[in-house]
């Protein structure tokens, strides 16, 4: 520090030789104070002391400094009083000072209190006071902070954080984190159709036992080799079990060439096996039912076509006995019906014989148009004529004798076959039928 010289006020012999003093009012009232002037190496002339009154909490020395004393040169006075007095005495404290330069301190090292509302600031700097200031909502913050550059450290005092956009963050080792979204979408939870939000995943190798099974179709799962697989469906149809008939759920199968015999023999029939050539073949049934030998009906028969060169066969047919018979007989002047019950299902009535006859009570009433006799259920519906003569009583005359060298089959299998001789004067009627039922 430059030299300080310090001037007291002396006695003026122009004046009388008074001290030089200059009244002022301060707080305990009206004081005296001596003037006096201090200099340093720097001050062309001495610096008076400015004669101005203190406020009136003021006490102590009160300098002013001067940048053109009077009779002098302007000249230097940046930070005089610092190298004058050691320390700044701010008369208007403690309103907000300017500070341009530099300042002495003289107790540095220590820290010094600073209070700074308005600081010189680099280009770009923050300037809101309210950053600084707990507890106080500044409204919204823009940090740039651009790639590469260090992490923010923003405390929150135990408070939440709400962030707009996207916010990349770093969660710690083994952190839980509660999965809302997979691949943008809500994440699906418990059981129910895949979508978007479903997270794919992979069955371990050695994935214990489910307690529900899985469904697994063949075009979703390779099976290892020999692997035992119960089929449910063929082409989408409940598979066919046991014996029955065939369905769309029925796997075709071709035998072996070398298939062995079967315990019960497949039903062959010549439409779905090609026989060699010269193939015997036992033929068991025709039309469905057992071949038995010997005679047989139509319907147990094997129908054949005789060749068109065939040679000539004797005439000679088989004359078959009537195993059944209805008779009937009428009183005098009445009407007789012979009837031959239905045979049966499928059956025929095959008559072998028919004998009718008429006897005159007493003596008959000739009649030129005689009596007609007639039938049902016969091929044609026959009619036979009776003559109607005076004959003497106990006189009886044949009216039909039918035997037939072939039997004569009813026209309706299962109906009845009837034979109608109507009321005649003086006349009896006896009727004898022979049969028997067939195909």
């Amino acid at each position: 520090m430059a030299d300080v010289k310090v001037y007291t006020s002396t006695p003026d012999p122009g004046a009388g030789g008074p001290i030089d003093l200059t009244q002022v009012t301060t707080g305990a009232g009206v004081v005296d104070r001596q003037r006096i002037s201090i200099a340093d190496s720097q001050t062309a002339t001495d610096a008076p002391v400015s004669t101005a009154a203190p406020a009136g909490a003021e006490a102590g020395l009160y300098v002013r400094v001067v940048s053109q004393p009077a009779g002098g040169a302007t000249v230097d006075v940046t930070d005089r009083v610092g190298r004058l007095v050691g320390h700044v005495n701010v008369d208007n404290f403690p309103v907000t000072q300017p500070v341009s330069g530099s300042v002495s301190v003289s107790n540095f090292p220590a820290t010094q209190p600073v209070s700074a509302v308005s600081l010189p600031l680099p280009t770009g700097a923050a300037t809101l006071a309210a950053q600084t200031q707990p507890g106080v909502d500044i409204g919204d913050v823009t940090i740039n902070n651009a790639a590469g550059a260090s992490a923010v450290n923003i405390q929150d005092g135990g408070n939440s954080i709400t962030v707009d956009g996207t916010v990349t963050t770093s969660p710690p080792a083994n952190a839980s984190t509660n999965v809302a979204q997979v691949g943008g979408t809500a994440t699906d939870t418990n059981s129910g159709n895949k979508s978007a939000g479903t997270l794919r995943v992979v069955l371990a190798t050695d994935q214990p036992q489910l307690t529900n099974k899985l469904l697994v179709t063949p075009d979703s799962v390779a099976l290892p080799a020999n692997q035992s697989v119960n089929v449910a469906q063929l082409a989408g149809t409940t598979t066919d079990t046991n014996s029955g008939v065939k369905s769309a759920g029925t796997l075709r199968v071709v035998l072996a060439t070398d298939q062995p015999a079967l315990t019960n023999k497949l039903l062959v029939t010549p439409d779905s096996v090609a026989l060699p050539a010269n193939q015997s073949v036992n033929i068991n049934q025709v039309g469905g039912a057992a071949i038995t030998e010997g005679q047989k009906t139509m319907a147990a028969s094997v129908p054949v076509v005789l060749a068109s060169d065939q040679t000539t066969l004797p005439a000679n047919s088989e004359a078959r006995a009537a195993t059944l018979h209805v008779t009937g007989t009428a009183a005098v002047n009445t009407a007789l019906t012979i009837t031959l019950p239905a045979a049966g299902a499928g059956l025929f009535h095959y008559i072998t014989s028919i004998n009718w006859v008429k006897l005159y009570s007493v003596i008959g009433v000739a009649a030129g148009a005689g009596v007609l006799i007639t039938s049902t259920n016969l091929p044609g519906n026959p009619v036979w004529t009776t003559e109607q003569l005076a004959s003497p009583a106990g006189t009886v005359a044949t009216v039909i004798d039918y035997k037939a060298s072939t039997p004569l089959k009813s026209s309706v299998a299962n109906t009845a076959t009837t034979i109608v001789a109507p009321l005649q004067l003086q006349t009896i009627w006896r009727g004898n039928v022979s049969y028997f039922t067939a195909a």
